[in-house]
């Protein structure tokens, strides 16, 4: 049989596409897992989410033990003493404020705050330009148990209730979200940071994150947006199921794929051209009909792995291939503010939760405001933190209400 196929490069070339594209496929199921935001993961949720899971209750173990090991008295002085200094510095370079309330469904020490302790406090501490202050958003500060076991070294601030805060429970939970970033943007604001750091607790930033942060500020915002205009402030994650390939990425796609297919069916053929001779491969018999499952093996291959998996690629050579681009409206896990636009956002958010303006998402409330300052928002790419909470901030009955 493989005779009849070298006798006609064309048959052997076509049965090699056949058996790479099949053994794609196979590793796009087997691969689903680690590759989270595949289009593959659509056929193998269930193992998706186990992996998910996995790293979810790892990172949980590991902050716990953490978390621990700050705990003893000696370490506690050593955090308190260094924060405290930094929050009396004026203008310093990044001041970072973490949201944080408890999730009724995870005991005090899963709680996510912690995850993000265990990456981010150690590179605070190595970093004199950067101060650190936890944000309690409950409405009774002693309901976040959790918290308060570390509220005597770690700087927390309280968000005390608006007494303006009536209404139906589905509107309280977005006045109140606004309510609290306002408030939250405030306790930076006090310090006049160059620029301010806000992060929602349920995220977890990569590794040498301010050293990114810094290149982003100084080498690629300036690149964002309209030229010679500043920018307000960037969003360090955006929702990975929204930065794959879209319906309007078709030709985009098709275009790539058809490309990339030529060259490899080129590549193919001189390879077996070299081996075979080229009393087989004249060029007015080049196999063009091969082009098809060359493109279509390039497409395939581009939904397995998915956008956002090929701009995490970005992170291999960062900062160097590091970008930005113009922001949509979603979504604030992770915001970093120029300190000119802190006051008169904050003001904004707090004005408009007291009076009881329409309940809508703080993100988009943020971005119509943003729109109305004809502001520069830009978002980053690859994003610099991953957002993995699972567990909803609000009730269990809350939750039905809104789903």
């Amino acid at each position: 049989m493989l005779r009849y196929y070298q006798r006609s490069p064309c048959r052997l070339m076509l049965l090699g596409f056949a058996a790479v594209i099949a053994l794609q496929f196979v590793l796009g199921f087997l691969l689903c897992g680690v590759l989270p935001h595949s289009r593959y993961r659509d056929f193998c949720y269930v193992g998706g989410m186990q992996h998910d899971l996995l790293l979810s209750r790892q990172r949980s173990n590991d902050a716990i033990g953490y978390m621990k090991d700050i705990n003893e008295p000696a370490t506690k002085q050593g955090i308190l003493k260094e924060l405290e200094a930094r929050s009396t510095i004026d203008r310093i370079e990044f001041c970072v404020a973490i949201v944080t309330v408890m999730r009724p469904s995870l005991t005090n020490e899963e709680q996510y705050v912690f995850q993000l302790l265990k990456q981010l406090l150690p590179e605070i501490l190595a970093d004199k330009n950067v101060s650190l202050f936890l944000v309690n958003g409950e409405t009774d500060a002693k309901k976040h148990t959790a918290l308060q076991k570390y509220a005597d070294f770690l700087p927390t601030h309280h968000i005390e209730p608006s007494a303006k805060n009536n209404g139906n429970p589905l509107s309280v939970a977005y006045i109140k979200e606004k309510y609290d970033y306002g408030k939250a943007l405030q306790v930076c604001e006090a310090q006049r940071p160059r620029y301010v750091l806000l992060l929602q607790d349920d995220v977890v930033p990569r590794q040498g994150f301010f050293s990114m942060l810094r290149y982003l500020v100084h080498n690629r915002l300036p690149a964002c947006g309209d030229a010679g205009k500043p920018w307000a402030y960037v969003r360090l994650f955006y929702p990975e199921r929204w930065s794959g390939f879209q319906n309007e990425d078709l030709y985009f796609l098709v275009a790539v794929s058809l490309g990339l297919g030529s060259a490899l069916l080129f590549l193919v053929y001189f390879i077996l051209k070299s081996k075979y001779g080229s009393g087989h491969f004249e060029v007015s018999q080049f196999p063009w009909l091969l082009l098809l499952p060359s493109s279509f093996l390039v497409l395939s291959l581009l939904y397995m792995v998915n956008r956002f998996h090929l701009e995490s690629l970005r992170l291999l050579s960062t900062p160097l291939l590091s970008a930005s681009s113009p922001a949509d409206k979603c979504c604030i896990p992770a915001v970093l503010y120029q300190q000119s636009a802190v006051r008169p956002l904050s003001d904004y958010l707090v004005r408009s939760a007291e009076n009881g303006e329409p309940p809508i998402e703080v993100d988009l409330a943020i971005g119509e405001f943003a729109a109305t300052k004809n502001w520069t928002t830009c978002r980053s790419r690859p994003n610099i933190v991953d957002h993995h909470g699972r567990q909803s901030t609000l009730p269990k009955g809350m939750m039905d209400d809104v789903t």
